[in-house]
């Protein structure tokens, strides 16, 4: 299908959408003599063509995710961190800090990713579901992150923490894309 649409009164934006999912975007001076030209070029493109221009923009979204849930997740790990470190200052034990602030991180999420990290349009009980089910293993990555490396290891508990916070993100990114939060209609049949 092609497809013009008006981005200024200068310039507007050739789209080419090819089974339904894929897409190339390109944009071209607004003119007469260049939209028969466009339309000619956009028919003669073999579909392999298509295909490696769709990946590019594919991996430009997974960028844009990363971007997301980083920023996201940057954000609330800060704060929480800060909040970590605060009551293991007024005595709390680390575990039952690190419990404490993971609970409280993983409902701020929730709403992040959904809605704007992964722009998740399907059913909101099975994403919230699986949602905690990510989080339950991450969760327990983390404890035994802290059991091996502060009880058994000895390390400070400190940076143990900070560590594992990367460690546990890169964990949630990858089970957030591919199971919480799937492209509508994988897992979600119903809203």
């Amino acid at each position: 299908m092609l497809r013009w649409a008006s981005r200024s009164n200068t310039r507007k934006t050739f789209t080419i959408t090819w089974r339904h999912e894929l897409f190339v975007r390109a944009t071209f001076p607004t003119t007469r003599q260049t939209r028969p030209v466009i339309r000619k070029l956009a028919r003669r493109m073999l579909p392999g063509k298509m295909i490696a221009s769709a990946k590019q923009a594919l991996m430009g979204k997974s960028m844009l995710q990363l971007l997301r849930y980083g920023l996201v997740g940057i954000a609330t790990n800060l704060a929480l961190y800060g909040f970590y470190l605060l009551m293991t200052y007024l005595g709390i034990a680390p575990k039952p800090a690190m419990t404490a602030a993971y609970i409280t991180g993983a409902l701020i999420g929730f709403a992040g990713h959904r809605n704007w990290t992964f722009s998740h349009q399907g059913a909101v009980l099975g994403a919230g579901a699986r949602y905690c089910i990510a989080h339950l293993m991450g969760y327990l990555l983390n404890f035994l992150i802290l059991l091996m490396f502060v009880d058994k290891l000895g390390y400070s508990h400190q940076l143990v923490q900070a560590a594992a916070i990367f460690v546990v993100a890169g964990f949630l990114f990858v089970t957030f894309r591919y199971f919480v939060f799937p492209k509508t209609g994988h897992a979600d049949n119903h809203g």
